[in-house]
Parts: C-alpha cells; sequence; structure tokens
C-alpha cells in the first residue's frame, strides 16, 4: 500500500506559489510538522505578491530563513495570525518564538499592522522574555491581539 505523498513535504508549494501565489489574499500553514522541517515562509513570500492576512502554527512552522537572499519584502501583508498549539517536537521554544517575533518585526514586512495571536500564550505571556520581543513590533505601530470570541476575523479589518 502507498501512502499519497504530502504536497507541504514534496515540493508542491512553491509549485501553487508560482501558479496561483499572485492571486491569493489569505494563506494559512497548518498544524503539519512538515512546515517545520524546512523553511516554507520565504518561498512563500517570494510567490505570494498580493497576500493581505498569513495565519499560521508557530510550533508546527520553521521561521524563515536568515539568509537575506531568500527573503524577500512583502509589502501587501498586513495581518498575521499566529496559533500556539503546542508541538512536543521542540527542543528551545524560546529560541523558535524569538526567532518568529524577529522576522515579523523585521523591514520585510512593512505593512504588518497587526498580528492576532490565537490558543493558549498564557505560559509564553507570562514569561518576562515575551515582552522584550515584542517591544520592536509595537515601535513599527504594530498592534497585538489576543483572539476571543469578540475578536472579528482579520479580513474584516482589513
Amino acid at each position: 500500500m502507498s501512502l499519497p505523498m504530502s504536497p507541504v513535504s514534496h515540493g508542491g508549494l512553491e509549485e501553487l506559489w508560482l501558479h496561483f501565489g499572485s492571486q491569493l489574499c489569505t494563506v494559512e500553514f497548518g498544524r503539519n510538522i512538515a512546515f517545520h522541517m524546512t523553511d516554507h515562509i520565504s518561498a512563500f513570500l517570494r510567490g505570494c505578491s498580493g497576500v493581505k492576512v498569513y495565519n499560521y502554527f508557530i510550533n508546527f512552522t520553521a521561521p524563515p530563513s536568515t539568509t537575506e537572499s531568500l527573503l524577500v519584502e512583502q509589502s501587501s501583508i498586513q495581518c498575521v495570525g499566529i496559533h500556539a498549539f503546542p508541538c512536543a517536537y521542540l527542543n528551545d521554544n524560546w529560541r523558535h518564538i524569538n526567532r518568529h517575533f524577529e522576522f515579523l518585526s523585521s523591514p520585510f514586512l512593512p505593512a504588518l499592522k497587526r498580528i492576532i495571536l490565537y490558543g493558549d500564550w498564557q505560559e509564553v505571556i507570562n514569561d518576562s522574555r515575551f515582552s522584550p520581543t515584542l517591544d520592536p513590533l509595537t515601535q513599527k505601530g504594530c498592534k497585538i491581539l489576543f483572539a476571543d470570541r469578540l475578536t472579528k476575523p482579520p479580513c474584516d479589518h482589513l
């Protein structure tokens, strides 16, 4: 019996971005460990020039490459939704979280106005390392929101 190949783990997403990336307005990386194995964010940014909303599971998604030649400025992303669903696979969760927030505060996302945190962030926000991680984002005018029943979906804000 053969199992179907995942497009995530076999380069299928790069083909998707190549052919349809310019038509997409929202992209979500699901809770799939394949997103953690390699940098899918950089390829997504290169291929999806019109996306305004990007959602992902932080503990299941590798931070983008620190090689600047792989990253491009993505000037359309205005809102990022991040889910905190835990993943036992991670060894150094703080380093991982910090790398994601460093990227979010970088010049590669100049239009980013809002980050919505989904799931249970209690342990993270109670840690003294979290507030300094958010400082660069708030300094560039980005709002950090915690999702609840009253939080409108990101597209309603755009």
